[in-house]
């Protein structure tokens, strides 16, 4: 090969890292050692990575874990609120019925008093018997639903 005037001639482990088809990994050499390097620099980035994702994995799951606990302390007093809705809606019909079971009762009483006597006015004459069967047999089904709806009350507001 010729070389110019003044120029050095390139080494041996210049040629041999310059030709791709000669590379090998040798334990002497400049390929060795810039390999080394190049590996201890790959090891060094690898562990630096591996060190701060796990650092932030850390810092992650410790969010992540309140979060999820914030969201159920949430959830839980969500359902204790409508809890109290249903508590305090119920109250309103329990307060209402208490008022109301009085008034079942004095009705009920004057319906056993029509049904005693078999009439409802005794200063008069009576009226026909089928009218007095009808208004009867009205009473005994007003009775009724009225003795239904005390039941309810009862149910309903103990």
């Amino acid at each position: 090969s010729s070389t110019r005037a003044g120029a050095r001639a390139p080494s041996a482990a210049a040629v041999a890292w310059a030709d791709p088809i000669s590379w090998e990994v040798s334990s002497s050499g400049c390929q060795a050692d810039m390999l080394g390097a190049t590996v201890g620099k790959v090891k060094n980035a690898g562990l630096l990575g591996w060190n701060y994702n796990r650092a932030n994995y850390k810092y992650d799951q410790g969010l992540r874990w309140q979060r999820y606990t914030t969201g159920r302390k949430m959830a839980m007093a969500q359902v204790g609120m409508f809890r109290q809705d249903v508590t305090d809606l119920a109250g309103v019909s329990m307060s209402k019925l208490k008022v109301y079971g009085p008034i079942y009762g004095i009705v009920i009483t004057v319906c056993v008093t029509v049904f005693v006597e078999g009439r409802s006015g005794l200063k008069f004459p009576g009226p026909p018997v089928f009218i007095s069967a009808i208004y009867l047999q009205c009473l005994c089904i007003g009775m009724s639903f009225m003795a239904l709806a005390t039941w309810l009350l009862f149910h309903a507001a103990m």
